[in-house]
């Protein structure tokens, strides 16, 4: 189902060159899964990275923004992200929703605008763990370039005369690139410091929990955030 592509597809984002259209987000969460399991399984179960099925996530999005038409103008946040399904589907409706408002009035280079707007604007997320923020980035880079034909990137940077903006935010820790769009932050959402003074419009998401049919490692979000 994989197509190789050009090697400089994936240059600067550290992908390898292949196009990975194919791969559903799910697959994407169970492999992050199986990746911390086999890197260290006591981790795993002790900061409860289990990953959501997409048809719970859906159903978890639908109650939250049914009854409220105005919600989806506002901002999400996911406080524990993991591999970003939830970012995913909040990220598509919120694209949908816009390219059905613009009633084909759209061209490449308006619509690229557009949805990094939705990115900078409308979506974050945050985790403790690395490897789940870039797997995150990785499933919304999946998601964003979904809505062109063809989803390559190379034809994508050809055409808008930038690469794919960076979207993980490393915060303070000294020595890491600095994010184009901070979608993605690497934080313990619950130190006092993260996200200090953002404001969202719904919080939704998966806390971890510290295991299966166990209880929930966070017991409760911070009241401001």
């Amino acid at each position: 189902m994989v197509k190789p592509i050009k090697s400089t597809t994936f240059k600067g984002l550290g992908f390898w060159p292949y196009n990975f259209k194919m791969i559903p987000v799910e697959t994407i969460s169970a492999i992050y899964e199986d990746f911390l399991t086999t890197e260290d399984p006591k981790k795993q179960r002790g900061r409860g990275a289990f990953y959501t099925p997409r048809f719970l996530a859906e159903m978890v999005v639908d109650t939250a923004v049914r009854g409220e038409p105005n919600i989806l103008d506002g901002s999400f946040l996911d406080p524990a992200c993991g591999s970003g399904i939830f970012l995913v589907i909040l990220f598509n409706r919120l694209a949908n929703r816009w390219i059905r408002s613009q009633a084909g009035r759209i061209n490449y280079i308006s619509q690229a605008k557009a949805l990094q707007d939705i990115l900078a604007r409308q979506i974050r997320g945050v985790d403790i763990e690395e490897t789940a923020c870039r797997i995150a980035c990785f499933s919304l880079y999946l998601a964003y370039l979904d809505f062109f034909d063809p989803p390559d990137l190379q034809e994508h940077t050809e055409r808008t005369g930038q690469p794919l903006p960076k979207l993980l935010d490393y915060g303070d820790i000294p020595g890491r690139p600095a994010a184009d769009i901070p979608v993605i932050l690497k934080a313990d959402f619950l130190a006092e410091e993260t996200l200090c003074g953002e404001t969202f419009n719904c919080i939704i998401g998966n806390p971890p929990w510290e295991g299966r049919q166990s209880k929930l490692s966070a017991q409760k979000y911070r009241a401001d955030a």
